[in-house]
């Protein structure tokens, strides 16, 4: 079977203008528990959480939990501008937007707009010099949460295969790959992921960009991260990036080195 090189997915943003993607995220909580269980047992994620910590994340060990379904609407314009907007259901949980060096964090829940723009006026804001465990998001560690567009598979140590190709999506030519990864990680933050089996997913033959992508554990999806819509290299109107106050929110002026 053809290998795939990692080049065509790791740079598939590079090849783009601007992007919108609209990503279905669906999890089963208990097929991750397992893979959590394995993954915690490396050396990377005993030097990052105490045993167990990684259970809490699903409301405690072998809990009975139904699949979750969350929705990121996702934009992106190069070379340094990214909103993402995360719905669970019809609610907002949170948005996140990026402009350079700029950034603002908004959770709908607490009314509070957190952010390093000091030119935002909003109504008494209240500046924060420091805030312990605050950060804002970047265009880095941003990307890095949307699993679809930064796949642990794009980096070396994974071996990707064709599996199939000449599919179309949204009247684009599709590759599908299968991913294993080919040796132990010594370092990294996604340790969380060295407990899946593999990864299947399908990218555009083209550009690279993933539409789909999904973690098998025990010959099951555990994650799917999907595509429903998108729009490649149309232009995005200059309110996307930015991120203002409205009539009741708080606004908190965050120190400029809190950010990762």
């Amino acid at each position: 079977m053809p290998h795939v090189e990692h080049q065509l997915i790791a740079g598939a943003l590079e090849r783009l203008d601007t992007l919108f993607m609209e990503i279905v995220e669906r999890s089963d909580a208990l097929l991750l528990s397992r893979a959590w269980d394995r993954a915690s047992q490396g050396p990377i994620a005993r030097t990052v959480f105490a045993p167990d910590s990684h259970a809490s994340l699903l409301g405690g060990r072998g809990r009975s939990v139904d699949p979750v379904t969350e929705v990121r609407r996702v934009w992106w314009q190069k070379p340094d501008c990214l909103r993402v907007e995360v719905f669970l259901g019809s609610e907002l949980l949170g948005v996140n937007v990026c402009r350079g060096a700029t950034a603002s964090s908004y959770s709908p829940h607490h009314r509070i707009l957190f952010t390093n723009d000091s030119s935002i006026q909003g109504k008494r804001p209240r500046p924060w010099k420091r805030v312990p465990n605050l950060t804002l998001p970047t265009i880095q560690s941003g990307l890095e949460q949307i699993t679809l567009l930064q796949p642990p598979f794009r980096a070396p140590g994974w071996e990707l295969t064709s599996v199939g190709g000449g599919q179309q999506f949204a009247g684009r030519s599709t590759l599908s790959l299968v991913a294993h990864r080919l040796q132990p990680r010594t370092s990294g933050a996604d340790w969380y992921w060295d407990g899946i089996d593999r990864f299947t997913a399908i990218i555009d033959e083209q550009l690279g960009l993933p539409f789909r992508v999904a973690a098998i554990v025990d010959g099951q999806e555990a994650a799917v991260f999907s595509a429903r819509a998108f729009r490649i290299d149309e232009p995005v109107p200059a309110h996307i990036f930015q991120l203002g106050p409205s009539r009741g929110m708080t606004v908190a002026l965050v120190h400029p080195h809190a950010g990762i």
